[in-house]
C-alpha cells in the first residue's frame, strides 16, 4: 500500500475506535464519503453524510489558503487557551513522512476562536509526522525547528542534518487519541496526500504531453508550484534521462529566468533549479543534453 497516497489526494490513514467523516478531493470539489478514523481528531459524530461549507475544515477546502485554523487547546488556569494553524504546503518526506509548519498563538479577549491575529507570543515549530496506515499508534518526530514571533517563515526552511536512526526511534513519541497533536497531523497528512496528487499530475503532464507547445505550458507550471517566476516557457531543452529514468529539461522564461526542471520517471516528484545554481554544484549547462 502506498503510504503518502494520490489516491484521490487522501492519505489512507487507519486507527481503532469509531469513526467519522473521510473525504476526498476530486475535479469537483470536496465530498463526504462515509465514516472512517477521522471522528476522534476532529470531534465530530457519525451522523450521516454532510458536506455544507461550515462542516468541511478549513485545511481541506479545495485551494486552501496558506496558514489554515486547524484546533484550539482550553484555557488552563494559569494561561490562555491557544490556537493552531498548519501551512497547506508541507514538505513530503517519502516513504511515510510530512515535514510541516504549525504555528500556535494565545486566543486573547473577544477574539473569534478561529482568527488568525500574529503575536509576540506566537510560537512556529518544523514538525515531522508518521502517516503509516499499517500502525495502530502515530508517532511524532522532535521538533526540527522552533522560531518565536509575529515574522514566522512562510516554507519549511532547510532543517538539520538527519539523525542517526537511533537517535531517530529514541525520539519519537506517541500521539495521544483525540489530542491537539492528533489533530494537528490529521490534517498535516491529508496536505500530503492532496500535495503528492498534484504533484504526480503536474508531473504526468509533462510525460504524456503529445507537443512541445503543451509540454511548456506543463513545465511552466511545475516552475510556478516551485515558487519562482515564469510567465510562459520561452526556450526549452529536452535534455535527456539519467541512469534513474528522471528525465531533464532546460527552461527559459522571460527576463532572463532559466531553470533545469527534473520531473520523476514515476511521475512522483519534481525539482526546479535555477540554471546559475546548477552550473555552481554541478558544472554542467542547463541547455546542453545530459550525455
Amino acid at each position: 500500500m502506498s503510504v503518502l497516497s494520490d489516491r484521490d489526494g487522501q492519505v489512507p490513514l487507519r486507527r481503532r475506535g469509531r469513526v467519522c467523516g473521510s473525504m476526498l478531493v476530486d475535479g469537483g470539489g470536496m465530498r463526504l464519503l462515509n465514516c472512517s478514523f477521522f471522528a476522534a481528531a476532529l470531534s465530530c459524530a457519525c451522523a450521516g453524510p454532510s458536506n455544507t461549507p461550515e462542516s468541511i475544515p478549513d485545511w481541506r477546502k479545495p485551494n486552501p489558503a496558506l496558514w489554515a485554523y486547524v484546533t484550539s487547546s482550553q484555557p488552563q488556569p494559569m494561561s490562555r487557551g491557544r490556537r493552531f494553524f498548519i501551512n497547506t504546503r508541507p514538505s513530503l518526506d517519502p516513504p511515510d513522512r510530512v515535514v510541516v509548519l504549525v504555528r500556535n498563538q494565545e486566543i486573547e479577549a473577544n477574539e473569534a476562536t478561529n482568527a488568525d491575529v500574529p503575536k509576540d507570543s506566537d510560537v512556529t515549530d518544523v514538525i515531522r509526522y508518521g502517516c503509516n496506515p499499517d500502525t495502530t499508534t502515530y508517532y511524532q518526530a522532535p521538533r526540527l525547528i522552533s522560531v518565536s514571533g509575529k515574522d514566522h517563515p512562510d516554507s519549511v526552511p532547510p532543517t538539520p542534518q538527519a539523525q542517526t536512526f537511533q537517535q531517530y526511534v529514541e525520539g519519537l513519541k506517541p500521539i495521544e487519541s483525540g489530542s491537539v497533536n492528533e489533530q494537528i497531523r490529521t490534517a498535516a497528512c491529508f496536505l500530503a496526500g492532496t500535495r503528492l496528487r498534484d504533484i504526480k499530475a503536474r508531473s504526468n503532464a509533462v510525460l504524456s504531453a503529445p507537443d512541445d507547445t503543451q509540454r511548456r505550458v506543463a513545465l511552466r507550471d511545475i516552475v510556478v508550484a516551485a515558487g519562482l517566476a515564469c510567465e510562459r516557457v520561452d526556450q526549452l531543452l529536452d535534455r535527456g534521462a539519467d541512469s534513474s529514468g528522471s528525465r531533464f529539461w532546460g527552461v527559459a522564461c522571460p527576463g532572463g529566468a532559466k531553470y533545469n526542471v527534473e520531473v520523476k520517471s514515476d511521475g512522483r516528484g519534481t525539482s526546479v533549479m535555477s540554471c546559475r545554481e546548477y552550473h555552481s554544484l554541478s558544472n554542467g549547462d542547463c541547455f546542453r543534453p545530459l550525455f
